[in-house]
């Protein structure tokens, strides 16, 4: 465990063994969360929307089941169904 001290401006050097398990180098965003009475350091990816790539479930997809059912909906329509 590594202790900081603040500067006059407010600022933290943070801990070169917690810049690594982070992986936070120069020029990182890093998000400062208040949590209770401590504040939690998270690491922000560089690209992130290549982070989220891949995140989704595959399989199923909104956009393509709201298409068949306005085809579905179509059709009845032309059938005289409403």
């Amino acid at each position: 465990m590594a202790m900081v001290k603040t500067s006059g401006k407010g600022q933290v050097v943070i801990p070169k063994e917690v810049r690594d398990g982070l992986g936070i180098s120069a020029g990182s965003r890093v998000l400062i969360r208040l949590v209770g009475d401590h504040a939690e350091p998270t690491a922000l990816p560089r690209d992130p929307v290549a982070a989220l790539r891949g995140c989704l479930k595959r399989g199923s997809s909104m956009a393509r089941e709201l298409l068949e059912e306005r085809a579905k909906d179509e059709r009845h329509r032309a059938e005289g169904r409403t």
